[in-house]
């Protein structure tokens, strides 16, 4: 059994969970019986739809230190093999504790700490940088690396994806995140209906299940016939196909726009979604508009300046940027996770 411990709610983006997911379905594939650990009951239609089993385990979602006892508890209840973590809220006490119990398997996009682990997967990099390596040299930790292992949903693996011959039904597609905390796409909703050249464009939104402005986006754009507002949607990699570029926080929806070979311009409103941002222009993967937590109505004006600027750029250079991208991500990466996890359950022996 694989215990995902990994949480979502207001505060926390969706990504974590979506992620673990993906992995789950493809440890089920493999034969591998998956359950979750969550803090709250909170956000798991998700899980009742993909019909995988779940634990609340009613202890904060912000300190996970008073919830070990829980989880020791849960290890022991379902004879969990292998505890899979996803969370920034992880502490090095959380991991010393419950790694002398089971293998602990971590997917770390922040890089800050080395942890007592068995295994740790650090995917936000480019070849050559080795981040995660120079963290973890000479601890005995199983090391991970590469968008390889970009662990995406279902639909988004590459030789799926061909982008020329999909039909293009949207000129933009603004998506925005779960809970969608600084209220990005409503600052450009309103922004983009200011432009005149938007009268000739046609618009997708596409909002999260937590997303505070739902009811008045849905009420302004029924005035407009350019614009289709969607939410809570399962066909995400339809929708990205269809589109021609996009607009995205700087999570998971990333790299399923690369692997969909679709443009796009990106904020952040964490420190890891900042830096990764920054790096995804310094590579000439994306565009990138700022940390919404400095000032969220001037990168909602920086995006619609970049987005008039890729829609300058000559088709050759969009066509290669597809192609890098791609290569890059190629959505196969929950599979090649299944397979990490599965070897870690062999040698227990960390």
């Amino acid at each position: 059994m694989i215990a995902f411990r990994a949480d979502a709610n207001e505060y926390i983006a969706t990504g974590h969970l979506f992620r673990c997911i993906s992995i789950a379905k493809c440890c089920a594939a493999a034969g591998e019986e998956c359950i979750f650990l969550l803090a709250e009951d909170a956000y798991t239609d998700k899980l009742k739809q993909e019909n995988i089993p779940y634990h609340i385990l009613n202890v904060r979602w912000d300190d996970w230190d008073s919830g070990i006892s829980k989880v020791r508890q849960s290890i022991k209840k379902y004879g969990i093999d292998c505890l899979v973590v996803d969370s920034y809220q992880a502490t090095g006490y959380f991991f010393e504790q419950l790694s002398s119990e089971v293998p602990v398997f971590y997917l770390d996009d922040l890089c800050k700490e080395r942890y007592h682990l068995c295994g740790v997967l650090h995917y936000s990099e480019w070849e050559n940088e080795h981040t995660i390596e120079k963290l973890y040299r000479g601890s005995g930790v199983n090391i991970y690396a590469g968008m390889k292992y970009v662990p995406l949903r279902e639909g988004f693996v590459s030789e799926h994806n061909e982008y020329h011959k999909i039909k293009k039904i949207y000129d933009l597609l603004i998506t925005t995140g779960g809970s969608d905390t600084y209220h990005m796409t409503w600052r450009l909703l309103q922004k983009i209906l200011e432009r005149p050249w938007f009268e000739r464009k046609s618009c997708c939104i596409v909002m999260g299940t937590m997303n505070r402005d739902d009811k008045k986006i849905k009420e302004l754009c029924r005035n407009y016939s350019n614009i289709t507002v969607m939410q809570n949607i399962n066909n995400m990699n339809e929708v990205m196909r269809q589109s021609r570029c996009a607009v995205t926080a700087g999570g998971t929806t990333v790299y399923e726009l690369m692997a969909s070979g679709v443009p796009f311009v990106c904020f952040g409103f964490s420190d890891d979604q900042v830096y990764f941002g920054r790096r995804l222009e310094e590579h000439e993967n994306g565009l990138w508009a700022g940390d919404a937590r400095e000032d969220a109505q001037a990168v909602a004006e920086q995006i619609m300046l970049l987005l008039e600027k890729m829609h300058r750029q000559p088709v050759a250079e969009k066509e290669k940027l597809i192609r890098r991208n791609k290569k890059l991500v190629d959505g196969k990466g929950a599979e090649r996770i299944a397979d990490i996890i599965k070897e870690l359950i062999k040698n227990k022996n960390c």
